[in-house]
């Protein structure tokens, strides 16, 4: 199974240096793991990030940068000389979405625009809290994919740092929906051909108004009758 992964470009470069002390514990779950979609449909994923309540908080300043205190658990894959640390995402190349990220059914999108967790400025979360976000977008790939069911595994929150130094970046991941790889906490969706599947209250609307025909053709059967 491909296991590599790739992360949301930074809008910025950020070059200070941030503080070293506390721990994060946090957990990120899919909002919606699974459902049926049609073909042509996008697939938005939404995910909940939740905060322990013995975690310390996270937060950034205006351009995004944390400000919260950070502890070297938090930060794994931080190398001297490395400056200041944002909030990004990653994508796991796993499951048959996109096949590996080799291409496949489906091209995933990462999501810039608010709600985003892609360098967001003035974040605050408590510990305790949760905050839902959009992750990104699965695209059909050429406009339609074939039925069947698709699998994504991990959608990672993660912190960034640049440095300057060799213009390289770190990664350092604080939670990820599906690091063991398994059904349990996979996100699936079961992909039919045709038009747009409704949504529940559409499918209400219509059986009241095939109810509504029914009761119309009963009248008309009963004023026949008595005629």
């Amino acid at each position: 199974m491909n296991v590599a992964k790739f992360t949301a470009a930074a809008a910025t470069l950020l070059l200070a240096t941030s503080a070293a002390r506390a721990d994060l514990i946090a957990s990120l779950t899919f909002d919606l793991p699974t459902a049926t979609v049609s073909s042509t449909a996008s697939i938005p994923v939404w995910v909940t990030l939740t905060l322990d309540a013995n975690s310390d908080p996270i937060a950034t300043d205006g351009s995004g940068v944390v400000t919260s205190p950070l502890s070297a658990q938090n930060l794994i894959d931080l190398v001297p000389g490395d400056g200041n640390i944002i909030v990004n995402n990653g994508f796991q190349c796993s499951g048959t979405f996109t096949s590996g990220c080799g291409g496949g059914a489906y091209a995933f999108n990462f999501n810039f625009a608010t709600p985003s967790f892609v360098d967001p400025p003035n974040l605050s979360l408590a510990p305790g809290s949760s905050t839902h976000f959009l992750f990104g977008t699965f695209d059909p790939t050429g406009g339609s994919a074939a039925p069947g069911v698709y699998t994504f595994y991990n959608a990672i929150f993660e912190f960034e740092h640049y440095n300057p130094t060799d213009n390289s970046f770190h990664f350092s991941t604080i939670a990820a929906t599906c690091p063991s790889q398994t059904a349990d906490c996979a996100f699936t969706r079961t992909v039919i051909g045709g038009g747009a599947i409704p949504e529940p209250a559409a499918w209400s609307l219509m059986l009241l108004g095939v109810g509504g025909m029914g009761a119309a053709l009963r009248r008309r059967r009963l004023a026949a009758a008595t005629a």
